[in-house]
């Protein structure tokens, strides 16, 4: 039987796909680091407003404040989830709006949410790429070119010994 058609139809085979079309998708971005920066955002804010009484009028300036702090990390997160290419701005800037909670939030949401916010915005900062591995040759070995790349070829010129030979293209 061909292999073509013994591809599974029907729920379990959607099932299937979509669990791989998650796994890809969470592979491709901080998931984990941004999760923890919206679990961060989502405490500051539900301390900050459990604090809030209807008779205290008076303290509705920093409660808005500490608001727009918390939904600024979770605004952070999300932005983690569905645009990675910036996860160094969004991630840095988690980490200083964590930090700014301390003061502005009732200690970060007792300081909870900013070590949540502190720790998820590390993890979304040292998250890289997924790099696929070089192919390996036999023995477990790492294949390798036959020669220097062109860019050391560059620095210390052509092996025959004229180090200030320019080449017009690589195809020389």
């Amino acid at each position: 039987m061909p292999s073509h058609s013994r591809q599974q139809t029907g729920v379990s085979g959607r099932v299937r796909g979509a669990r791989r079309a998650w796994h890809g998708w969470r592979l491709s971005r901080p998931f984990w680091g941004a999760l923890v920066i919206i679990a961060s955002g989502a405490e500051v804010l539900a301390v900050r407003l459990s604090l809030l009484s209807p008779d205290q009028s008076a303290r509705a300036a920093p409660v808005a404040i500490g608001a727009a702090i918390a939904i600024a990390l979770v605004l952070c997160g999300l932005l983690l989830w569905f645009h990675p290419v910036q996860r160094s701005l969004y991630s840095t800037a988690a980490i200083l709006l964590a930090i700014v909670a301390l003061m502005t939030a009732h200690l970060g949401g007792y300081l909870i949410g900013t070590l949540l916010g502190v720790v998820g915005g590390a993890v979304a900062f040292a998250w890289v790429p997924d790099q696929r591995p070089e192919p390996r040759a036999r023995h477990g070995r790492a294949s390798r070119p036959d020669g220097p790349g062109p860019a050391l070829t560059l620095i210390i010129g052509d092996s025959e010994g004229d180090l200030a030979a320019p080449r017009t293209s690589w195809s020389e």
